[in-house]
C-alpha cells in the first residue's frame, strides 16, 4: 500500500497542531498556575513569566505554520526544536532534581516524567519524519532543471 507524503505530512502536521492547540489552550486557562509551577523548577525560576509565555507564543506560531502548506517545512522544523528542548528539559529535570513539578497541563499531567519523555521521544521522530516527507515532496513538485 502507498501512501502519499502529502497525507503523510498533512497528518503529522495535524498531529502537532492538536497538540499545540490543546496544550496552549490548557496553558493559557490558567496562566497563573502555569507560571506559578514552571517557576518552581530551579532552571526557570525569576524567568518564569518570560518563559511561560515565550512557550505559549512559539506553540502558537507553530500552529499557525503548520496549518498552511506553504509554510508547513517551517512548522515541523519548529516543532521538532521545541519537542527536542521540552525533551531536553525533562531529561535534565530527570538527571538532577528530585522534585519534579509538571506544567504541561490538561491529560499530559496525569504521565508520569519517564512517560512524558517517551512520549516527546516519539514526537520528536514524528516530528523528523514529518520533515523528510515534505522535503521530499518539495523536491518532486519543484525538479531541478539540469
Amino acid at each position: 500500500m502507498n501512501i502519499p507524503g502529502s497525507f503523510v505530512t498533512n497528518f503529522i502536521a495535524a498531529i502537532f497542531i492538536f497538540l499545540f492547540t490543546y496544550t496552549v489552550v490548557s496553558k493559557s486557562l490558567n496562566i497563573p498556575l502555569f507560571i506559578y509551577i514552571i517557576g518552581q523548577s530551579s532552571w526557570v525560576g525569576n524567568y518564569a513569566l518570560v518563559i511561560a509565555w515565550s512557550v505559549i507564543s512559539v506553540e502558537c506560531l507553530a500552529v499557525i505554520l503548520l496549518f498552511f502548506p506553504f509554510t508547513r517545512l517551517l512548522g515541523l522544523y519548529l516543532s521538532f526544536a521545541m519537542m527536542s528542548a521540552f525533551t531536553a528539559y525533562i531529561l535534565g529535570m530527570l538527571l538532577t532534581s528530585s522534585d519534579l513539578p509538571c506544567s504541561c497541563g490538561g491529560v499530559f499531567n496525569e504521565l508520569s516524567w519517564k512517560q512524558h519523555l517517551a512520549l516527546n521521544i516519539g514526537l520528536i521522530i514524528i516530528a523528523w519524519m514529518g520533515i523528510r516527507f515534505q522535503i521530499s515532496l518539495r523536491n518532486v513538485s519543484s525538479p531541478s532543471t539540469a
